[in-house]
């Protein structure tokens, strides 16, 4: 009696059926987890930025700012001041990071949902960015301009809100469908 060893053409057949099953099941679920992750991503980045720009201030002891466009495309600049150190004279600011944010896909763009507020306050939202003249300037001693937040919004019924606090603080918030967290 001869013992063979391997697989049959069957068992071969049956674990491709099920590889494939799973394979389905996995990409319906990856397309509806994908959209609200890259809309994370997008106000992380937009959190990292802004803490990129303010430590860059205080290290260099000049003023950086993050500039926001809301016109097509949708982005937002990192910005040096640089050899004059003061922002508002543009022809010598030295562009450090540009961010589209259609990269990102999912829809991802300046906006928020409908019925969402204003961060720690009632107020609706009039603006997706709430800085004057849509830039955040950050001094050298690390301070911001003025409080504010930049809304964002994708395909996900979701926003969040990237600011910061006058005295710095960079802020990151979710709003859940009634309050921000």
């Amino acid at each position: 009696m001869s013992k063979s060893s391997g697989f049959t053409l069957i068992e071969a057949v049956i674990v491709l059926a099920l590889i494939g099953i799973v394979s389905a099941i996995s990409a319906i679920f990856l397309n509806q987890w994908l959209p609200g992750y890259r809309l994370k991503a997008a106000a992380c980045d937009l959190f990292n930025n802004m803490h990129y720009a303010k430590s860059q201030a205080v290290t260099e002891n000049r003023e950086w700012a993050v500039v926001f466009s809301a016109g097509a495309p949708q982005r937002y600049v990192v910005v040096s001041s640089g050899p004059d150190g003061v922002i508002s004279t543009p022809g010598d600011n030295i562009e450090s990071r540009s961010v589209v944010l259609s990269s990102y896909g999912s829809g991802v763009a300046f906006g928020h949902q409908p019925g969402a507020t204003k961060v720690d306050s009632a107020a609706a939202i009039t603006d997706n960015v709430d800085y004057v003249d849509d830039e955040l300037i950050f001094a050298p001693n690390g301070t911001a301009g003025a409080t504010g937040y930049v809304y964002i919004t994708g395909n996900k019924p979701k926003t969040y809100a990237v600011g910061t606090f006058a005295s710095g603080l960079v802020r990151l918030k979710q709003w859940d469908g009634s309050a921000w967290q």
